[in-house]
């Protein structure tokens, strides 16, 4: 089995994860699912703006996501979006 059957994209995570979360990061979630390409290229600033709420939201999601940082949630993102691509 390689690594990535292993763990699925950062998106499907956040879409298994969306149900389980308080309504702050369930909006972030939201965004972040519905605007992928634009998430990929904002700063955390910009990302919290977006979703109406503050900085330190975004790193809950981070966490609540079991995604390192938010550096890595962009590079997921980024990833997931490089697949999509390749496989239509």
């Amino acid at each position: 089995m390689n690594a990535r059957a292993r763990h699925p994209g950062v998106l499907n995570t956040i879409r298994l994860a969306q149900g389980g979360l308080n309504p702050a990061l369930q909006r972030i979630a939201a965004y972040v699912l519905k605007n992928p390409e634009l998430v990929k290229t904002q700063s955390i600033h910009e990302l919290a703006q977006a979703c109406e709420v503050s900085d330190s939201t975004i790193t809950r999601f981070v966490r609540a996501i079991e995604v390192p940082s938010f550096q890595q949630l962009k590079i997921g993102i980024a990833e997931a979006l490089s697949s999509r691509a390749r496989s239509s």
